[in-house]
């Protein structure tokens, strides 16, 4: 399985996505509470009718800001998202089997030589003196 260029593309965008349903219905609650602000001030009025659809409106467009909400919650961000549809196709990469395991085996052999040389030269050091 390959990561195409949406793939990526997708997963870095998913933090905007969350700003922008969040941001959304906040508006949307400030816009619904201004409409029960509305419906209150026909009802002193004596308008029952505007009242009533603005309390209404105020409702649904409380409702959706509601659920625009619980989408912002609920979509993974950018680290996650990354995480789970990423990380997994790249760990299962053959460049990371093979190539890097092979690269990590001989960077370790080689620092394991590398110490065993420094504590050779320590203890011919030691004895010398």
């Amino acid at each position: 399985m390959e990561i195409s260029a949406w793939d990526v593309y997708f997963v870095m965008q998913m933090d905007g996505f969350i700003k922008f349903f969040s941001t959304i219905s906040i508006i949307m609650v400030i816009y619904g509470i201004f409409n029960f602000m509305h419906a209150l001030d026909c009802r002193e009025k004596q308008k029952n009718e505007a009242s009533l659809f603005f309390a209404n409106r105020g409702k649904v467009v409380i409702l959706i800001a509601i659920f625009l909400y619980f989408c912002a919650v609920v979509i993974p961000d950018t680290k996650t998202l990354a995480s789970m549809k990423i990380l997994p196709i790249i760990s299962k990469s053959e460049f990371v089997n093979e190539t890097l395991s092979k690269e990590a085996k001989e960077l370790y052999d080689l620092t394991k030589q590398t110490i065993i040389d420094n504590i050779k030269e320590k203890e011919d050091y030691k004895k010398t003196s």
